[in-house]
């Protein structure tokens, strides 16, 4: 059933419930499972993905203390990278915070903030206080939100690994959760077909709404790394040059089914720096909390972080939350304040008084004494002074 055309087959259930399955989703969330429910990054020969596991980097620290026996290790170096570069938005650890075990090969830390997301999304739709819903799978349909797995997981072959997956995530929902479809199955290995693939999720997912009447708004979450690469590629023929561009991309695709108003936001947990040594180190962060107040904000809600700080506002380009400037506040002066502002614009009085019979006294200087003579004595003792 995951391979048939029809975006509305893949929800689970008889056809009458699929059908009013579909009609019902009101936000969907595309899940990427290696880069975002996990740390991974690309190798120096960018051909394979180094998971952060916990094994691994036990291992990368003994050898880390001896490495002048083997100065070149690109493995050892970018897995140390990683255990050394400091988070930020006030998480005051590395990324070996977020160190998998096996055999699940995911974060108990990062499938968490899954959860909250997935908590937020429904909180937009929850049922009314007067609902008689004592069914927890049934009561979360109705909050209208429906996960899909985008990751290369979705394939048969992972079958196993999905379902402790849907295990975790249950744990922390404290009820029943499954994934409800996946996207169509494909070779995927770079960034655009992955794109793509999702944008036509969404497009025959709006294709079956329209064919069931329904025009409500559709929100679109994705939470992807891009096989952990930058998002600076085509896709059919449109360039995507980062996160914003890819939601607008996916909401234009959407536009074709003509189903109603689509929003759609990309999360690229996607990181790239260089270390001290000039190693160069691209890595699928994971969900990072700076990532997490990028989700939440898609639904209203801001991190613990942001909440502290009563902001989550974002710099372009910058770690850090970027406060927005405040509007200027026009000042009032008090009259004192005000006859001190007169006072240095007005003149001193007196002085230009005296300077004035200066000059008076400077041109009656150049006159004859038979002139002079005939002034006022008052006059003329003020020359003398």
């Amino acid at each position: 059933p995951l391979d048939s055309s029809c975006v509305m087959s893949r929800l689970g259930g008889c056809e009458t419930q699929r059908q009013q399955r579909a009609a019902e989703v009101e936000t969907l969330i595309f899940l990427d499972v290696d880069g975002v429910l996990n740390v991974c990054a690309r190798d120096q020969t960018g051909s394979k993905q180094l998971l952060l596991n916990s094994s691994s980097l036990q291992t990368c620290r003994k050898q880390w203390a001896h490495r002048h026996r083997n100065p070149n290790n690109p493995v050892i170096e970018t897995i140390m990278a990683l255990d050394r570069r400091r988070l930020n938005h006030g998480e005051d650890d590395t990324y070996s915070k977020f160190a998998c075990t096996a055999p699940s090969q995911l974060s108990e830390v990062l499938v968490s903030r899954l959860a909250k997301i997935i908590e937020a999304a429904e909180a937009e739709s929850r049922p009314g206080e007067d609902s008689e819903c004592n069914d927890p799978f049934v009561e979360r349909h109705m909050k209208k939100v429906a996960v899909v797995l985008s990751s290369t997981w979705r394939k048969p072959e992972h079958a196993g690994r999905v379902k402790r997956l849907e295990e975790m995530i249950t744990k922390y929902l404290n009820y029943p959760f499954r994934f409800e479809a996946r996207t169509r199955l494909a070779d995927e290995v770079v960034a655009s077909e992955r794109l793509t693939a999702i944008s036509d999720f969404v497009h025959d997912f709006c294709v079956d709404r329209l064919r069931l009447g329904c025009r409500n708004p559709l929100k679109v979450l994705v939470l992807e790394d891009f096989f952990i690469m930058p998002i600076d590629f085509v896709c059919n023929g449109v360039s995507v040059g980062n996160a914003t561009k890819a939601g607008i991309f996916i909401e234009k695709r959407a536009a074709q089914a003509r189903s109603g108003r689509v929003k759609a936001k990309v999360v690229h947990t996607y990181d790239q720096f260089e270390t001290p040594e000039g190693l160069v180190v691209e890595v699928g962060e994971g969900l990072t909390q700076k990532r997490l107040c990028q989700a939440l904000s898609f639904f209203g809600q801001h991190c613990s972080h942001c909440g502290r700080h009563g902001n989550s506002q974002w710099s372009h380009g910058k770690d850090v939350p970027c406060p927005e400037p405040a509007p200027p506040q026009s000042v009032q002066p008090c009259p004192l304040q005000q006859s001190q502002v007169l006072a240095l614009k007005q003149p001193d009085m007196p002085a230009l008084l005296q300077q004035f019979w200066r000059l008076c006294f400077h041109f009656l200087s150049f006159l004859p004494w038979s002139v002079t003579s005939r002034l006022p004595e008052k006059i003329m003792h003020l020359k003398l002074l």
